[in-house]
């Protein structure tokens, strides 16, 4: 699986991408940093600079299709790049682009949906040395405008820690 770090991640809390890292190596899965990330564009979008912004996703699409045709899940660690990369990037791409994007998009995974899917695999490493116990959730909205915040918290379906 390879990795789209971030902003947050590489220039706010570069501590949320070493728990990722950790979390998914517990998980016996195969890591890989793609070089030459851009950042995801929101910032550029939202400010209004579309051109600026659709340069970031034409260079993220072209930097990730390689390793999503080798067969790489792409696992993002902040909601907000994760929603640009599934839905925003093939809503302003047109032709091949825009084909690529959506190409690009089915194999992108928000972490906690990529452990989800572990466990529905049967592949999610449980063992802790710590119990977990009580957790505070806020669901991100754009985990919710993605549909898939309430499966990040909703955990009542997953085995006990061993």
């Amino acid at each position: 699986m390879a990795i789209f770090h971030t902003c947050v991640v590489n220039y706010n809390e570069p501590q949320i991408g070493r728990a990722l890292v950790r979390v998914l190596e517990k998980n016996r899965a195969e890591i890989v940093d793609p070089k030459g990330q851009h950042c995801c564009g929101m910032p550029a979008l939202d400010s209004g600079r579309i051109e600026d912004a659709i340069e970031h996703f034409r260079a993220n699409v072209e930097l990730l299709l390689p390793y999503v045709r080798e067969g790489f899940d792409i696992v993002v660690p902040e909601p907000t790049c994760g929603m640009m990369l599934k839905k925003e990037y093939a809503d302003y791409l047109q032709g091949d682009e825009h084909e690529r994007a959506v190409e690009v998009s089915k194999r992108v995974y928000d972490l906690s949906e990529y452990l989800v899917k572990l466990n529905s695999e049967g592949r999610l490493n449980r063992d802790f040395e710590v119990p977990v116990g009580k957790v505070a959730y806020h669901r991100p909205c754009h985990l919710k405008y993605q549909a898939i915040g309430h499966k990040s918290s909703n955990c009542s379906g997953l085995p006990a820690p061993k």
